[in-house]
């Protein structure tokens, strides 16, 4: 299982003719996209009972901070999250899957703490695959 925490940035387009930003009431926001960031082997750390969805809903705010930001140019906001399974991707990464063959660009992945995680991708590069090839045969 894994917590999938989804994310919307923000651009500010208010610049005024001085070539300075405008902000508070002159401030316009623009959506440019976000993430979705990952945090993978939940029930590792979380104990799989009636809480579970309490706990990470407590995990959550805990790294609200880490994942959030706020300036005058740009904004991140967490908009949601979700419990999904181990073979989740997200959109930005099975389209690149079916489209381009691999996944060169991944979601962050976090740990409990809100730390980025490495990870070595390419080790799961062969088993993503197979599983888009399944999806898609099994589909038609």
């Amino acid at each position: 299982m894994k917590i999938v925490i989804s994310t919307q940035n923000y651009e500010n387009y208010a610049w005024r003719e001085d070539g300075t930003i405008g902000t508070g009431a002159e401030a316009y926001w623009k959506a440019k996209g976000g993430s979705e960031y990952m945090i993978e082997n939940v029930e590792s750390q979380v104990k799989m009972n009636e809480f579970f969805g309490k706990k990470c809903e407590m995990i959550v705010d805990s790294i609200r901070d880490k994942i959030e930001q706020a300036n005058d140019y740009y904004t991140v906001t967490i908009i949601g999250w979700s419990i999904e399974e181990d073979d989740y991707m997200s959109w930005f990464e099975k389209s690149q899957l079916e489209y381009d063959g691999e996944i060169q660009f991944y979601e962050p992945r976090i740990d409990f703490d809100g730390n980025p995680v490495e990870r070595d991708y390419a080790l799961n590069q062969l088993e993503l695959q197979k599983q888009h090839e399944f999806m898609s045969y099994s589909e038609v």
